[in-house]
Parts: structure tokens; C-alpha cells; sequence
């Protein structure tokens, strides 16, 4: 599921150019994947 969600990541990422843009949507989904990754963290230990 966690491997899924960053290869969709990795996709839109592909589809931006403008390297400003490229840096905020990186960082964007770097939090994505952090905030999805803890909630299935306590998902897993709860």
C-alpha cells in the first residue's frame, strides 16, 4: 500500500517541469508519505 502511494508520487512528479514548482510538490508529498506512513504505523500497533 505505502509502495503504491509512492509510485504515484514518483508519477506526478514526473508531469512538472518548472523546477519551483518540482521542489514544492516534492516536498508536499514527502509529508504525504510521512503523514500516511505514521497513521499506518498506529494503525498496525493499535
Amino acid at each position: 500500500m505505502v509502495k503504491l502511494l509512492e509510485d504515484i508520487v514518483v508519477q506526478q512528479n514526473t508531469f512538472i517541469f518548472d523546477k519551483h514548482e518540482y521542489i514544492f510538490a516534492l516536498l508536499v508529498n514527502l509529508i504525504v508519505v510521512c503523514v500516511f506512513r505514521l497513521i499506518w504505523a498506529l494503525k498496525k500497533s493499535g
